[in-house]
């Protein structure tokens, strides 16, 4: 037996219950179906519901931003790029206290020469870095 879609021929493990199958591959299965309804079996209104239900939560929300940040701040995010890969391959140390208060806490580089010059890092806790920020 031939596929209805692409005429190639149907493999034998494609028969299931003594009713041969129609199509050689799913992917065949899903054009002609598109073919025939002018639309793939999920519906724009399903599509646009599913959409939605992953937006509100939390993976949904930070995939979001990082698609807002990436076309308006290419500078930044290579800034931030550039000290990730520096700090993985060793070319800077990151340290685990504070360079403006000296609190042992989760530190945050604070680009404080600009992005031209993404290796120019001060290390700060939360609270300082808002503070670099508010200031600059």
């Amino acid at each position: 037996m031939n596929c209805e879609f692409c005429g190639n021929p149907v493999p034998p493990r494609t028969y299931q219950g003594g009713t041969p199958k129609r199509f050689c591959s799913k992917i065949c299965s899903r054009k002609a179906y598109i073919e025939l309804h002018g639309r793939s079996k999920e519906s724009a209104e399903k599509v646009r519901i599913r959409q939605a239900r992953w937006h509100t939560t939390e993976k949904g929300r930070i995939c979001a931003e990082k698609k807002k940040q990436k076309p308006d701040w290419p500078q930044k995010r290579n800034a931030r790029d550039a000290v990730r890969r520096a700090v993985k391959s060793g070319k800077i140390i990151k340290p685990t206290c504070c360079e403006s208060c000296g609190e042992a806490s989760k530190v945050e580089g604070h680009h404080y020469a600009g992005y031209n010059n993404p290796l120019l890092v001060k290390w700060l806790c939360p609270k300082c870095h808002r503070q670099a920020e508010k200031s600059a």
